[in-house]
């Protein structure tokens, strides 16, 4: 079946018009052969939705995204489809667009308006390198920039096996393996059921490299991204001078208004440099700026991150604010490192352990920093360290043994005889969240647990 079905929506455009969408197809049985020439056949369509449907199979394809793009157009790239186009596989697996180590697999420069949408797709092969003529460079799974008013939407997403090399010999930059995307003015970024997983920064020969997220580079300079039930496995951030981001490095700075929020999310067995990292996990960097720049993370997993001082490092610069709730921080290098500049972080039901250097480190010049209802304990540089201008730590659980159920299996819930059962406070500055990590009620027994997990019958 070769055609493209055509039908109106009911939905309005601000010329008072009928907004149009088509549906274009892509693979043996679709209306085109390559999934490029379907993604820049729908950025010539009349303004309206338009979506690319892709069959199952593998593409091998470096796919670039018009620029600008979209023009006021919603232009949805959707994998999985059966031959009739009728019916999909939801895995992201069943439909591979394959970079073949020639470049990067998509670039979405100049989204200036309207949105782009990709999901059920699986986003892989791509390699670049960085240093000497190559320069700085960044996502060789997927590179993106969203100005204006625009939307980035990424569901159902698999970015993996995507490489930077530093090229042998020379000073080299690098910046998101499996993806980076740039925020500028006040757009939108979304990642839901996005996985990262073996995504590599690495060094070419004697290069010396400053490597930054291994799965993701974040840029919020002004919007908001939004990250939710994402995974980032077995990435690399592995750089001779500077190595920051395992899963993930964010940025977030001026104008007011901008953040970033990440919600049911896990960083698992990442890696940064052992001694020249940050963030086996993740690095959250919110910088000078004006008006109000936020980090919100909320029931994420930490566990077994690679190398570093930290597998949550974060830094909250002029007037920014960092909350944390409800997240477990577990058997790394090192744990959670907050440093607070003149702005404010909460640090709230956590539960940091088994690390071979400290739990929980924070430090503050001008601002403040409060750790309430959480855990540290068996931490081998301490398992609490609080310095600077003004902290407060209260209810807490600090090196005496919590009773988890099964650490050495990654299960830190807590047992019925746990210490840690109703001995929180209800009312913590940064606050309490509706649930605990597991996704059971926050408060049980009418006061809170201590630590990231609510001890349920």
């Amino acid at each position: 079946m070769r055609r493209i079905v055509r039908w109106a929506l009911c939905a309005v455009l601000s010329g008072g018009g009928a907004a149009q969408a088509d549906i274009l197809t892509v693979g043996p049985e679709g209306a085109y052969s390559s999934v490029q020439a379907a993604l820049s056949a729908a950025a010539t369509r009349p303004l309206g939705a338009h979506e690319v449907r892709v069959q199952r199979g593998t593409y091998t394809e470096n796919l670039r995204a018009p620029n600008p793009c979209c023009g006021g157009r919603h232009i949805a790239v959707v994998g999985g489809w059966y031959n009739a186009f009728n019916s999909r596989d939801t895995d992201p697996a069943s439909t591979v667009i394959d970079g073949r180590s020639r470049g990067r697999v998509f670039t979405a420069l100049g989204l200036t308006a309207g949105s782009l949408t990709l999901s059920t797709l699986t986003l892989r092969g791509g390699y670049l390198e960085a240093g000497g003529i190559h320069g700085v460079a960044t996502g060789a799974g997927l590179r993106a920039t969203v100005t204006g008013e625009a939307r980035l939407a990424l569901s159902w997403v698999n970015i993996e096996r995507n490489v930077i090399r530093g090229e042998d010999g020379t000073n080299a930059e690098a910046q998101g393996a499996g993806a980076m995307v740039l925020l500028h003015d006040a757009p939108r970024f979304s990642a839901h059921r996005v996985f990262f997983r073996n995504n590599m920064i690495v060094l070419g020969g004697s290069s010396s490299l400053r490597a930054h997220g291994g799965g993701l580079h974040l840029q919020v300079f002004g919007g908001r991204a939004d990250i939710s039930r994402s995974e980032f496995t077995s990435n690399w951030s592995y750089g001779s001078l500077y190595s920051t981001g395992g899963g993930l490095h964010a940025m977030v700075q001026q104008p007011g208004g901008t953040g970033l929020t990440m919600v049911e999310s896990s960083f698992e067995g990442n890696v940064v440099n052992n001694t020249l990292g940050e963030g086996a996990g993740a690095e959250i960097r919110l910088l000078q700026g004006d008006g109000i720049r936020t980090a919100y993370l909320e029931r994420c997993r930490f566990l077994s991150n690679i190398g570093g001082r930290s597998q949550l490092d974060v830094s909250a610069s002029g007037g920014s604010r960092f909350d944390a709730w409800d997240s477990l921080v577990a058997d790394g290098r090192g744990g959670v490192d907050v440093i607070v500049n003149q702005s404010r972080a909460h640090l709230t039901n956590l539960t940091v352990a088994d690390h071979q250097l400290q739990g929980i480190r924070g430090s503050v010049a001008g601002g403040s920093l409060t750790v309430h209802n959480s855990i540290a304990f068996g931490n081998g540089g301490g398992d609490l360290s609080l310095a600077g201008s003004s902290y407060t730590s209260a209810f807490n659980l600090v090196g005496i043994d919590p009773r988890f159920k099964n650490p050495s299996a990654g299960d830190y819930d807590l047992d019925g005889a746990s210490p840690a059962a109703d001995a929180g406070t209800n009312t913590p500055p940064a606050g309490l969240r509706p649930a605990d990590l597991a996704g059971r009620s926050r408060v049980y027994n009418g006061t809170v647990d201590i630590g990231a997990y609510e001890w349920h019958p």
